[in-house]
């Protein structure tokens, strides 16, 4: 492991890991328990605050470097912070205990699976699908007097449309009428759990309070005066609640591939709209098995979970995937929260199960960087450039970060190799990949160069 933990003073404060190589540095805060990467001049200041140096002191000694009023001033106000942290209030840790930003989910409380559901409206239609090792039923909710009929139509054609959608994952109906089937359903792999022992969610769309609603196990999690939006909402949440459901370690925005032939592992993290999806599409159409479009999920071993859902296409890139979809354009279209526009399409394949890297195998972080009329190139990430690109793309821990689990996390991304792929097209992203897994095969020497073009 190139990153060293360096031994502080106030380590039941804070926890600094530090590569000597890269200049490259990473904090645990404790009292936050996040992990963050620092500044070469961060660093310098923490350890001169640890050893109880004065402030007058320590910016006696940096402008003797060279370094300036202003960075020392800014400098020192963010790592007195750190230091100066202190524990949330009761109140405030009850305030945010169902909060989704904390990766608490109210449907999946213990009493909300175990009873049954209060419903007043009569179920019209239902159908399992299954996700992961979750079976979820999805079910549409009619109100048995209602005064707008144009909206319940379209609530009923939602469904129709989310069963059509999801046909590939969806459970026989003949099995799927006797209860006592719906457990064997669906294939998996020895790795996952027994059937006996999948866990079951209720979807249900609906109506309330004037809206097109989703409710999981009873509880409203999702409103929307549009129609449109509730789909991807829906979708969302099977993949959320399928990692949520298992015993997941850390979860990180972006897609997962796996090599069909050659044991490499490709992960592509970022923030929306980045190019993600439709590069992932692409290669799912030439050598890779997807294990998700949208979530990166890992459980303690490092094994990736496979959460086999259509992958969304926004409308910047259909003309860019239709070679592989020809009826893309009869397609429906949906809508995000953020007003962008989204098609569904399957990959070709999944990664059957979840799996475990062994020794052999090479996992690749690749950063996609679209950008139009960009110069096509692909830049070596350290790994705090790498942990940041992936947490600024979103993330959630399974559990409470400690000291431990952080440098279990720093060891794990210090061992892969990362890159940022800048492109216009997605025949130069491709082109890269393809050079750069020629450059990577696992029974051969690593001999990438810092940038590759």
């Amino acid at each position: 492991m190139a990153f060293t933990q360096v031994p502080l003073n106030h380590h039941h404060l804070l926890s600094l890991w530090v590569n000597e190589l890269t200049s490259e540095a990473l904090l645990f805060e404790q009292h936050s328990k996040t992990l963050n990467a620092i500044s070469p001049l961060q660093v310098s200041m923490l350890l001169a605050i640890d050893d109880g140096l004065s402030k007058d002191a320590i910016s006696q000694l940096l402008s003797e470097q060279g370094v300036s009023e202003t960075q020392i001033s800014n400098a020192y106000q963010q790592v007195v912070a750190w230091f100066n942290a202190e524990e949330p209030t009761a109140e405030q840790a009850e305030a945010g205990s169902l909060s989704y930003q904390n990766g608490q989910y109210p449907e999946l409380h213990a009493k909300a699976i175990s009873q049954p559901l209060a419903i007043t409206q009569r179920i019209a239609d239902i159908f399992y699908v299954t996700v992961s090792n979750t079976v979820f039923s999805i079910s549409v909710q009619t109100q048995t007097q209602t005064k707008d009929q144009i909206q319940q139509q379209a609530l009923q054609w939602l469904f129709t449309q989310a069963k059509t959608i999801l046909q590939p994952i969806c459970l026989n109906d003949a099995d799927t009428a006797n209860p006592r089937k719906q457990q064997s359903l669906a294939p998996q792999s020895s790795q996952q759990k027994s059937n006996k022992n999948r866990e079951k969610v209720a979807l249900q769309l609906c109506f309330h309070q004037q809206n097109f609603a989703l409710r999981a196990n009873g509880i409203v999690v999702e409103q929307v005066n549009n129609i449109q939006q509730l789909l991807p909402l829906l979708i969302d949440r099977l993949q959320i609640l399928a990692y949520q459901i298992q015993h997941y370690q850390l979860v990180f925005h972006g897609a997962a591939l796996k090599h069909r032939e050659q044991p490499i592992t490709l992960m592509l993290p970022g923030k929306s709209g980045v190019g993600k999806s439709t590069l992932a599409t692409h290669l799912t159409q030439a050598d890779f098995a997807l294990y998700s479009d949208e979530i990166i999920a890992f459980d303690p071993n490092n094994t990736l979970f496979t959460i086999g859902l259509p992958i969304a296409i926004k409308a910047g890139s259909w003309q860019a995937v239709q070679q592989y979809y020809p009826a893309l354009p009869q397609q429906p279209v949906w809508q995000r929260l953020d007003g962008r526009q989204i098609k569904y399409v399957w990959p070709r394949e999944f990664v059957k199960g979840n799996q475990l890297a062994n020794k052999a195998s090479k996992t690749i972080i690749l950063c996609p960087n679209y950008q139009q009329h960009a110069e096509p190139s692909m830049v070596k990430l350290t790994t705090s450039e790498a942990l940041t690109v992936m947490t600024q793309g979103g993330y959630q821990l399974g559990h409470e970060l400690s000291n431990q689990s952080a440098n279990d996390i720093i060891e794990y991304f210090d061992s892969l190799t990362a890159f940022q792929l800048t492109y216009s097209t997605t025949e130069q992203a491709m082109a890269m990949v393809s050079r750069l897994l020629a450059n990577v095969a696992p029974s051969e020497q690593e001999h990438q160069n810092n940038i590759l073009t």
